[in-house]
């Protein structure tokens, strides 16, 4: 064990020294200590859930709905997977953005570490409920077949002619995939870092003009009394703690329900629409 500056190195003693290995202290704090929040305000929304005619029950609900709403709005279909991951990833991600509000604390999101764990959990969560919804038919979305296997588009009837083209045709498409198989996973994997360097962005430059403002009004008294007194101080909190990390949670996650979108497809989530809805 290696610890230099809050950095902990856990695999120093096997060679290896890369960045990658190491650990912020600090960051695993401030991650541990939302982890616990969350876990705690889950467990008292879970016991008002079952007390009738309760503020927090009604919130509850209502705030359920609104994520209902939503997924209904941008995608058109519904079920308890899809509702699962979106509430459970706006109500985590939202923890972490809002740490900073508590006094002596900070947001975790703006370690790039963090933001990238949250970018692949997301993208691991919208290719498995893509999975579990088209079956195989996902893979197509990761090789690309140009020549239909449908035998109404064949140019030959005769059997012999017919299997003949239909083996071409499945080798042609089978080298056509592996030869942009590359390209499709560098597409894929894009919504990563698109993800993560989004929500690091925002949450990081916010953080910074926080701090220095503060840095600022550690000089002169007097100008940090004055704009205590009319509120600036609060203003920026307010902004850059509050209203900055509820929209980059917002945007998180909406980017995130899209892609579930675009992995379904339209004609899919037409077809599922129409049928029930049903949570259970």
């Amino acid at each position: 064990m290696h610890e230099i500056n809050n950095i902990w190195s856990p695999f120093l003693i096997f060679g290896y020294k890369a960045p990658f290995y190491e650990i912020n202290l600090t960051i695993l704090k401030y991650s541990l200590i939302a982890s616990f929040i969350l876990i705690l305000l889950s467990l008292i929304g879970r016991i008002y859930l079952y007390k009738k005619n309760s503020i927090i029950n009604d919130f509850i609900f209502y705030v359920g709905n609104i994520f209902f709403d939503l997924i209904i709005d941008t995608i058109g279909y519904i079920n308890k997977k899809i509702y699962s991951f979106i509430f459970g990833l706006f109500l985590i991600l939202l923890t972490y953005n809002l740490l900073s509000l508590i006094p002596h604390l900070e947001e975790p999101t703006k370690d790039i570490n963090v933001s990238i764990a949250f970018a692949i959990f997301s993208f691991l969560q919208i290719n498995k409920i893509a999975f579990n919804e088209l079956g195989f038919h996902y893979l197509e979305h990761w090789f690309k077949c140009p020549l239909s296997l449908n035998k109404d588009n064949f140019f030959f009837n005769l059997k012999i002619l017919f299997f003949i083209e239909y083996i071409l045709r499945l080798i042609f498409n089978l080298f056509f995939a592996l030869l942009f198989f590359p390209f499709e996973l560098l597409s894929k994997v894009s919504l990563i870092m698109s993800l993560s360097f989004r929500l690091f962005g925002n949450i990081f430059g916010g953080s910074k003009i926080i701090e220095l403002v503060g840095m600022f009004l550690k000089k002169s008294l007097i100008l940090k009394i004055v704009l205590t007194i009319i509120g600036l101080n609060l203003l920026l909190m307010t902004f850059f703690g509050f209203f900055e990390g509820l929209m980059q949670t917002f945007i998180f996650v909406l980017v995130s329900l899209n892609n579930i979108g675009i992995l379904l497809g339209d004609e899919y989530l037409e077809k599922k629409s129409r049928k029930k809805i049903c949570l259970i």
